[in-house]
């Protein structure tokens, strides 16, 4: 697993457009993401629109590393690959979903390319809360975070 961990200066964050009217925007809420995706091109293009807006992040490049970072805790969301190697994102979520304690309620938002009529609804019916296509386009990213900016029960876990 690569850890990356980053914030944005004042000056890079002044001149990144945060979406109006979002809870994000409102609270300047800067959440700790666990990227769960094997491919380095998607790893760089979600990290490089998570640092622009100024949230702290860990990288794993496969399912059993994401298992095993979630089990530490600390995370308000996972974006979650569906097709990794080693474990996929869904056997990844039922055991993450199987924890003790708080890191089980961390919200987790599927990423994949699998985009057909009822796959939605499988990755939710899985344990997951929330669902993105790829390619991943910075709006739709920061609509699903901006969905959770608000809190989660993984929040108390949080100590900085």
């Amino acid at each position: 697993m690569n850890t990356c961990g980053t914030t944005t200066s004042g000056d890079d964050a002044a001149r990144t457009r945060v979406p109006a009217g979002s809870a994000f925007a409102k609270a300047g809420r800067r959440m700790h993401i666990l990227v769960a995706e094997d491919n380095k091109i998607n790893q760089m293009l979600i990290t490089t629109y998570l640092r622009k807006f100024g949230h702290s992040f860990e990288v794993a490049d496969d399912g059993a590393g994401a298992l095993a970072a979630a089990a530490k805790g600390g995370f308000h969301l996972v974006l979650m690959d569906i097709q990794m190697p080693e474990m996929d994102g869904l056997e990844a979520t039922a055991k993450i979903r199987a924890l003790e304690g708080p890191a089980r309620a961390v919200p987790i938002v599927a990423l994949t390319a699998n985009a057909m009529d009822g796959d939605e609804e499988r990755y939710l019916a899985a344990g997951m809360d929330g669902y993105l296509a790829k390619p991943i386009v910075a709006a739709s990213l920061f609509a699903a975070i901006d969905r959770f900016a608000g809190g989660s029960a993984e929040e108390t876990a949080v100590s900085g």
